[in-house]
């Protein structure tokens, strides 16, 4: 009977701990996103950005305060990334892909002081 026991602990043990993991809620704060539309807590040099990345979320029919966005990456090309994340992404247990499918990338061109390029993830 003693020999069992030491079976099963790690199996319980590694069974309890997998399903804690798939359990996991994404966050905002944890990939330091802030909701698309408080445009005044992004810096000054980026707000047209994010002006930018609203409109086009509108011409689209979606809804800006259903995203979030992180920190912006400006590419060697001058251009700037957005990262946009529907609250979809941390709504439920973190999964892989692209909940509701509206998570995705707005290329921003400082010079044209439009979107250039958008894509969503997969």
């Amino acid at each position: 009977m003693r020999f069992a026991s030491y079976i099963c602990f790690p199996i319980v043990f590694l069974l309890t701990t997998a399903a804690c993991d798939r359990a996991h809620v994404l966050t905002p704060q944890e990939i330091d996103a802030r909701p698309l539309t408080q445009v005044d807590s992004f810096d000054a040099k980026d707000r047209d950005a994010v002006r930018a990345a609203i409109d086009r979320l509108n011409a689209n029919g979606a809804n800006p305060r259903d995203f979030y966005l992180t920190p912006i990456v400006r590419r060697s090309d001058g251009l700037l990334e957005l990262h946009i994340w529907h609250r979809a992404a941390f709504e439920g247990p973190e999964v892989v892909g692209n909940p509701g499918d509206q998570s995705g990338t707005l290329v921003y061109d400082v010079t044209r002081n439009a979107i250039v390029e958008a894509w969503a993830w997969q």
